[in-house]
């Protein structure tokens, strides 16, 4: 109980180092580049996918507040939470599905574009809600969605949970985004 009550207090803030064996980290969108492994780390801070792994290794929400797969197991809606871009502007299912088909593409290099054929189609059907449709059944078809390739990227952007700025010396500082009701559920 100290922890998590000490987590939320002023003094227990300040920067953590994270080093990784590889070239400079950039923010890239892994359906036209290949990531070195100080990239994908980055990735998977300053950009989510619908859904992570947490420490345990166990799925949680990321850019998907909740979600729902059919008792057929052929088709999985998301709804998205309230997020936004590094610009500010707001994170909707149409761009999500559009990201996710880029993946999908002819022109996709994305590694993990093989192991997407299980999926028949894509569709947001509203402005926070998207359905992924599979041709049939694939249990992990979430720990695939939780992997760093699959992170939503737009523009150079992502949506999180980190927004990273270069530093004059070639390293990155990640800032955490906290929404006002997650910090106040963490501390309150």
């Amino acid at each position: 109980m100290s922890l998590a009550l000490g987590g939320c207090r002023e003094g227990a803030r300040g920067p953590v180092v994270v080093s990784a064996i590889g070239g400079a980290p950039v923010l890239a969108n892994p359906n036209l580049v290949p990531l070195e492994p100080p990239s994908s780390l980055l990735l998977e801070a300053a950009a989510q996918g619908l859904v992570r792994f947490d420490a345990a290794g166990q799925i949680e929400p990321a850019l998907a507040q909740s979600w729902i797969v059919s008792d057929d197991g052929l088709r999985i809606t998301f709804r998205i939470r309230r997020a936004t871009w590094a610009n500010g502007r707001p994170v909707t299912a149409e761009q999500v599905v559009r990201r996710l088909q880029a993946t999908m593409g002819t022109a996709s290099k994305n590694p993990l574009k093989p192991l997407l054929l299980a999926i028949e189609g894509i569709e947001a059907m509203t402005g926070n809600v998207l359905e992924i449709r599979l041709k049939a059944p694939r249990p992990n078809f979430l720990q695939l969605l939780a992997q760093p390739e699959m992170a939503i990227v737009r523009s150079d952007m992502g949506s999180g949970p980190y927004r990273a700025a270069k530093l004059p010396d070639g390293s990155m500082l990640l800032s955490p985004l906290l929404e006002e009701d997650e910090a106040e559920a963490r501390c309150g």
